[in-house]
């Protein structure tokens, strides 16, 4: 190389902020990240009825009335659902994850299996019984027949120990690096992504080459942050029932 030739590479930044997923509820920002695929789509429900869960456990926290409780069943249900939409994915769909050996594809097939027996969301089961008939709409029969045996069901205890059972099972599929992420970059010819934990690459799609790499922490610590707070409530609620 002749002394005035400049050597070209990829410039390497380190992004140490804590990462956060976009909230429709709030403004958007510029350093929020958004899903980049089918799992990570899939995942969004969870983190919203995680958000709602959060919200509705501070309030019981300092209000045990019964109808709170019956409030926290649908957003229970739908993170149910939708935990058991990402197992449904990640086994249905197991060509798309060949970063899930055939081991640990068994693996999550068994915990998937757990996590069925531990919650539940088949029609007659409680969970969906309390679901349909209080929380996801009033039943127009609320004054007929059982009502107040579905109103029994409404327990604290049990609804605390599905929210728990939801989000280790959750906790389980996080492990895994099977997400992809995007967010602005600032600039509409540089596409932004995160498909491997920790490393954000920036694209220029038009000429197909790479133009930065950062190294940053993943939105699933943004999950977890949110599964960890969700966790303290379930665990100060429990102490004040017990």
């Amino acid at each position: 190389m002749k002394p005035s030739e400049t050597r070209i590479g990829i410039p390497i930044y380190i992004d140490d902020r804590e990462p956060e997923i976009d909230d429709p509820l709030n403004s958007s920002n510029s350093t929020h990240w958004y899903p980049a695929n089918t799992i990570s789509i899939k995942l969004m429900p969870c983190l919203e009825s995680i958000r709602d869960i959060h919200k509705l456990l501070e309030i019981l926290n300092k209000d045990a009335d019964k109808r709170l409780h019956k409030l926290l069943v649908t957003p229970v249900f739908s993170l149910a659902r939708g935990v058991e939409d990402l197992f449904n994915e990640i086994e249905g769909n197991a060509k798309d994850y060949g970063q899930v050996s055939t081991k640990q594809q068994k693996q999550i097939k068994k915990r998937f299996s757990q996590f069925s027996k531990e919650v539940p969301l088949q029609k007659d089961d409680a969970l969906r019984k309390i679901r349909d008939r209080l929380g996801a709409h009033v039943d127009k029969e609320v004054f007929v027949g059982d009502t107040r045996k579905i109103w029994e069901l409404v327990e604290i205890g049990a609804l605390l120990e599905w929210i728990r059972s939801t989000l280790d099972a959750l906790l389980s599929i996080l492990e895994f690096d099977i997400f992809a992420w995007t967010r602005e970059s600032g600039d509409p010819k540089i596409f932004r992504l995160m498909s491997i934990d920790g490393t954000q690459v920036d694209l220029n799609l038009a000429e197909k080459v790479i133009v930065g790499f950062s190294l940053v922490r993943s939105p699933k610590y943004y999950v977890s942050n949110m599964i960890q707070k969700v966790a303290k409530l379930c665990a100060e609620i429990k102490t004040k029932h017990a």
